[in-house]
């Protein structure tokens, strides 16, 4: 049982699903006093049950519990059984995102601290990352807005909080106590807007995460129900009744699309970014 004295500054939630190399990739990346953060890592029913004792040597906490699930239930299940555990048992300041297959730059977790604490009226926070494909080396760097307002802007026309780069503050659990679960692989981008219909946040321009590209994973295995997904969570929490028709066509428009050309894309549109920042 993750146990702790004095509230820890983060828990990161982590849903496992047969992907023991990726998570101790994952843990394996985290930086921090050891003490003062939490790990809880919630098995959606694999196969090979995950064991405590693993997680424990794949990282370094002080502070880690499992959640095993009986049988596979989904990941926005996972999540929830995750944040019912930690609101409910657990005291800290922030709760953090990461995936099996995902893995920290070494200063991500002691910025995005200081950056909240120095912050208060900042309720969420994102970074910019780098997504890989580690089957050809090919990597991009997504960019995004980074103030409040920027934000507000460009949330109608795609997610600018990639999953593995968030953090949140715990009191928000006063009114945003799990996952939307009527948003099937968006469950992100509704958590992302429902925080900023309570309140504000900011992304730091840099590079904090690393995150793995898995063609067979459930974005691309399941890129249309996403993107309808997707249109649900921009006309249900958009406000402003023109950018979420445009908004709405663009992720139409996406549909049609190939995947590869999406993908061809973000490598040729981020390396022109580079080329134009040089």
């Amino acid at each position: 049982m993750l146990s702790s004295e004095k509230p820890l500054d983060f828990i990161v939630l982590i849903p496992y699903y047969n992907d023991l190399s990726g998570l101790k990739a994952a843990l394996s990346s985290i930086h921090y006093d050891p003490w003062s953060y939490g790990i809880v890592v919630v098995d959606d029913g694999s196969k090979l049950p995950l064991q405590l004792s693993q997680i424990k040597s794949f990282c370094h906490s002080q502070h880690v519990h499992l959640e095993t699930l009986q049988f596979n239930q989904g990941i926005i299940h996972a999540l929830n059984t995750g944040l019912d555990f930690i609101y409910s048992n657990l005291i800290t300041k922030y709760i953090a995102r990461l995936d099996c297959g995902d893995t920290c730059m070494p200063q991500r977790f002691q910025q995005q601290v200081n950056y909240l604490d120095t912050h208060p009226d900042t309720d969420m926070l994102g970074s910019w990352c780098y997504f890989t494909d580690h089957e050809n080396n090919k990597q991009f760097l997504y960019r995004t807005p980074v103030n409040d307002r920027e934000i507000r802007l460009g949330m109608y026309f795609r997610n600018l909080f990639i999953h593995p780069t968030l953090m949140w503050r715990y009191e928000l659990k006063d009114t945003i106590r799990q996952y939307p679960n009527q948003y099937p692989n968006a469950e992100d981008y509704a958590l992302a807007y429902a925080i900023l219909k309570k309140g504000r946040a900011s992304i730091l321009p840099q590079a904090l995460v690393n995150c793995r590209i898995n063609m067979a994973g459930l974005s691309f295995g399941r890129r249309k129900e996403q993107l309808r997904s997707r249109s649900l969570v921009v006309s249900d929490y958009g406000e402003n009744a023109f950018l979420k028709r445009l908004g709405v066509l663009k992720l139409k428009l996406m549909m049609g699309m190939p995947t590869g050309w999406i993908m061809a894309y973000k490598f040729i549109f981020s390396r022109m970014q580079q080329k134009a920042q040089n």
